[in-house]
């Protein structure tokens, strides 16, 4: 008996459940939190239990949580081992080093064409890599075109639902199924004592179309507006011997991708003759050179979900649906992932899915649902993969700034932001050692988004304590979630 009790009364493990929801709902009675809607769920898998449900089944703008939809459904269709592939050939006759006709690229959605997210690893190494291989197949010259194909995507580069200032950014770069250094471009700007501005792009041959109307001033104050024909517009003032730097989606990526490598082509002794030129089908005639292959699908997705990366999630959806229907498009892929979620049982009613990324204030989702697919992945074959891609509470990704003593290393979670909707969604384990899977969906406040932040944390720090169950109390003292991070 002695035994027991102590494995029971563990340090911290104060609140009962019926304590947990009431410390829960105290804290959401705050005046600054009146005019927000929240939607909670939090479930015990051991007990197969709902701890706590407010407002569960009413939809929720997702933001960012969406990407949990994304990538559960990505993990499904395409596997945890699936790697994007990006084909090269040619058309024509390949005598000495001569490619008498066409070179031809053939796109399948990859997303990580890019140097962005590898320690030691520019683009312009990843894309020089291409040209070696392109060199060892035997090419010297391309007395032809560059041709590209996207044919696992639609044309639909931007959901019609994403904010207008949403687009040219960064986190709203095109979805097309071809693209290096996630379809943006970063320019640098750098002025000297008198003001007068000097700019180059990184890497120097991605660039975009652009137009200076900036005036002197005491601060550098910088705005990016992107025009109706794709270029963008710089305005705001520049202050002397200053560095900026500004991101700007690419408004056609393939082009940008083709333009590039036959800058760079050039560079390195390739010419090509021809131009580039898109291509809607498949020459039947073609001839294989070489295939490039992306990392594992599970290494992407921690890219996605640790540092919320918007293009990799659409990516990832047009890629699931193409794989799904023979359709890579947005519709396809809502139609996907409620064909696959209505077939193991699940509840899809209200469900409105406009993107992968949840970029779009049209998706709809409820905390339920959200609670219901996390609790589903734990038992699923790539539950480690899935779970190694969470960010963690003080630790990496979105969430490495926070939590506390109590959270810190013990809650993998998925954030979500667009203009009033703040998410937050995925596991904790208690100071018991018990996995609690929960959702916090937040709609329409009026508050400082960093004060939601507050309360999504405090309500996390009380699912830290939670007793355990007295019935199961010896089964609880060490959960898988802990030995799936590098920290354990």
């Amino acid at each position: 008996m002695i035994c027991i009790l102590c494995m029971v009364l563990v340090s911290g493990s104060d609140l009962s459940v019926r304590n947990l929801r009431k410390e829960v709902k105290q804290v959401l009675t705050r005046p600054e939190l009146a005019d927000g809607v929240w939607g909670i769920s939090i479930y015990a898998p051991r007990r197969e239990k709902t701890l706590l449900d407010i407002n569960a089944r009413v939809n929720f703008r997702p933001a960012s949580n969406m990407k949990i939809l994304t990538a559960y459904t990505a993990f499904q269709v395409l596997g945890a081992s699936y790697a994007y592939p990006t084909e090269f050939a040619f058309v024509g006759e390949h005598t000495d080093g001569e490619l008498l006709g066409d070179l031809v690229i053939a796109g399948w959605g990859d997303p990580s064409l890019s140097g962005n997210y590898v320690d030691g690893l520019e683009t312009g190494t990843l894309i020089d890599s291409l040209i070696e291989r392109l060199r060892t197949a035997g090419i010297r010259s391309v007395s032809g075109n560059l041709l590209t194909y996207e044919g696992s995507f639609d044309a639909e580069l931007e959901d019609g639902s994403w904010e207008i200032s949403d687009l040219g950014a960064y986190y709203g770069a095109a979805v097309n199924a071809l693209a290096m250094n996630d379809a943006w471009s970063v320019l640098n700007i750098e002025t000297d004592e008198n003001g007068s501005a000097r700019y180059h792009f990184v890497p120097a041959y991605v660039r975009t179309p652009f137009r200076f109307d900036l005036v002197h001033g005491d601060s550098t104050d910088l705005d990016l507006q992107r025009t109706f024909d794709g270029s963008f517009r710089i305005t705001g003032s520049l202050a002397s011997c200053s560095q900026s730097q500004i991101t700007m989606a690419v408004k056609n990526p393939a082009a940008s991708f083709a333009n590039s490598l036959m800058s760079r082509l050039e560079q390195n002794g390739i010419q090509v003759e021809g131009s580039w030129r898109s291509i809607q089908n498949w020459p039947l005639d073609a001839k294989p050179l070489f295939t490039y292959y992306s990392e594992p699908l599970r290494l992407l997705m921690q890219t996605m979900m640790k540092i919320s990366q918007n293009r990799y999630a659409d990516c990832f959806a047009k890629s699931a649906a193409y794989m799904s229907s023979g359709t890579g498009s947005f519709d396809a892929f809502s139609e996907t992932v409620k064909r696959q979620l209505e077939f193991e049982g699940l509840d899809t009613q209200g469900l409105s899915i406009r993107d992968g990324s949840g970029l779009s204030a049209q998706n709809y989702i409820r905390p339920a649902l959200l609670v219901d697919v996390l609790n589903r992945a734990l038992d699923t074959s790539f539950s480690h993969d899935w779970l190694v891609s969470f960010p963690v509470f003080g630790m990496d990704g979105t969430l490495k700034r926070r939590g506390n003593e109590i959270t810190r290393g013990f809650v993998w979670a998925k954030t979500g932001y667009i203009y009033r909707a703040r998410c937050l969604s995925g596991y904790v384990e208690t100071m018991a050692g018990e996995p609690l899977v929960f959702s916090i969906m937040v709609n329409n406040y009026s508050c400082e988004t960093a004060a939601v932040n507050q309360v999504q944390d405090e309500l996390c720090s009380l699912m830290r304590r939670l007793k355990p169950p007295w019935l199961i109390a010896d089964s609880v003292t060490s959960f898988e979630l802990s030995q799936t991070t590098d920290k354990w």
